[in-house]
């Protein structure tokens, strides 16, 4: 019997989950179809301005699962240094981007060097495909392929 194909990798963008969701549908289909079983999941809150009660509904929704490990990348008072923060990255399954601002998040992250370093998360990921993500209406989720640029 042949082996089975490998998981095809995804990445997936989505609104709402733990943010505006209180049944957790779209985060269990992210965690779903992470790397590992027990993912590494981070929360960029730079669009609210690392605001407080969006870092506590992450960690709220995430820290009481027992199935991932939740941490949170602040860049309004950034304590890693430049090496640091591109270790922490590079080690995430999962990267939550919080809603809010998003007109000057790119800027914030481009001071940080936060754009590159997804990017090459992103690159590290062979076969990877980006997915919009929704709730389907019905308890479950209805995922859509994106056209985007192959990495191979």
């Amino acid at each position: 019997m042949a082996a089975p194909p490998e998981r095809q990798r995804r990445l997936a963008l989505l609104g709402g989950g733990f943010s505006l969701d209180d049944d957790g549908v779209l985060d269990d289909w992210v965690l779903s179809h992470a790397r590992t079983s027990r993912p590494r999941v981070c929360f960029l809150p730079t669009a609210s301005g690392d605001a407080v009660a969006h870092v506590e509904r992450f960690f709220a929704a995430f820290r009481s699962r027992g199935d991932c490990e939740a941490a949170v990348l602040p860049l309004f008072q950034r304590e890693l240094d430049d090496e640091g923060l591109r270790s922490f990255l590079l080690a995430q399954d999962v990267v939550y981007v919080g809603g809010g601002n998003t007109a000057n998040m790119p800027a914030i992250w481009r001071v940080h060097g936060v754009d590159r370093l997804l990017e090459e998360t992103v690159s590290r990921v062979p076969g990877a495909r980006v997915y919009r993500v929704e709730p389907d209406g019905r308890g479950g989720v209805d995922e859509r392929p994106l056209p985007c640029r192959s990495i191979e």
